[in-house]
Parts: structure tokens; C-alpha cells; sequence
């Protein structure tokens, strides 16, 4: 039977091993786009042997960014698409990336994350703008102007009330 301390560290030390022998590989052949779907697998894995949601957080992250990577690279179809489309494309899988931190966190993890569907909420507005033509980039113009404009109110707003 492991001591508590050794069931700490067992998963850590796989992942070294793991990460040890991914990048000895790497030396000899391209793992391109392979590194984040491994790493992010790695985190995820932690965070399954340890019921521990933060785990979930970078893997998400990594899992998200390697996709949107995959497919704006490595897809037959990206040559095809414009500057606008592979930033949608790239958001709305950065997004799902986030989707997952909750998910995972939800189902196998010590703490649910909820709070990851706030970035996902805003990278799927963004990629969908982005990938509805010139529609969505004049609303996204529009709002370059805006989200400041609303920083200075709201800074203004908390400081006059503050003077109260």
C-alpha cells in the first residue's frame, strides 16, 4: 500500500517521465503539432489521478489553443481561409478549451469551475463576429471604441462614489 505522500507525488513523477520522453522524441523527429494535445493530456490526466480541479485549468487551456492550432494549420482547409475566419476558428476551439476546464472540473474535480465559462462565453461572441463575414468585424470595430469608453465611465463612476 502507497503512502499518502508517495500517491502525491506517483502522478508528478509519471508526468516528468512522460514529458522526458516526449522531448528526447522530439529531438529526433517533429511532434509539431502533437506538443499541446500532449501536455495539455498530461494536466488533464494529473487532475483525474487527483481529483483536483486546478489541474483542469491549464490543461483546458493547452487542449483549446492545440486545437484552434491543429486547425488553422494543419487542416487542408485552412490556405482557404481569411485572417478573420482563422481567428473565429481559432477562438470558438480556445473556447471549447474553457468549455472543458468546467466540464472536467464539474464531473472529476474537487471544485467546480464556473467561472471558466465566462472566458468561453466571450471567445465564442468573438469567433462567432469574427466569422460572420464583415458583419461581425464592423460590430468588433464598433466595440474597440466602446470597451474603453466603458473602462473610463466605470473608473469615473467608482471614483466619484468613492468620494462620498
Amino acid at each position: 500500500m502507497l503512502h499518502a505522500k508517495a500517491c502525491e507525488v506517483v502522478p508528478i513523477g509519471l508526468v516528468l517521465i512522460v514529458l522526458g520522453v516526449f522531448f528526447l522524441l522530439a529531438r529526433l523527429m517533429d511532434t509539431g503539432v502533437l506538443t499541446l494535445p500532449l501536455l495539455s493530456a498530461l494536466l488533464i490526466a494529473v487532475g483525474l489521478l487527483r481529483r483536483e480541479s486546478a489541474w483542469f485549468i491549464p490543461g483546458g487551456i493547452l487542449a483549446g489553443i492545440g486545437l484552434g492550432a491543429f486547425l488553422v494549420e494543419a487542416l487542408p482547409l485552412a490556405p482557404v481561409l481569411s485572417d478573420e475566419a482563422e481567428g473565429g476558428v481559432f477562438l470558438l476551439s480556445f473556447a471549447l478549451g474553457w468549455v472543458g476546464v468546467f466540464a472536467l472540473s464539474s464531473r472529476f474535480g474537487d471544485e467546480k469551475l464556473t467561472w471558466a465559462l465566462i472566458p468561453a462565453l466571450v471567445m465564442t461572441v468573438i469567433g462567432g463576429l469574427l466569422l460572420s463575414a464583415g458583419v461581425g468585424a464592423r460590430i468588433l470595430e464598433g466595440l474597440s471604441y466602446a470597451w474603453p469608453l466603458a473602462l473610463v465611465g466605470f473608473g469615473a463612476y467608482l471614483l466619484f462614489r468613492g468620494e462620498r
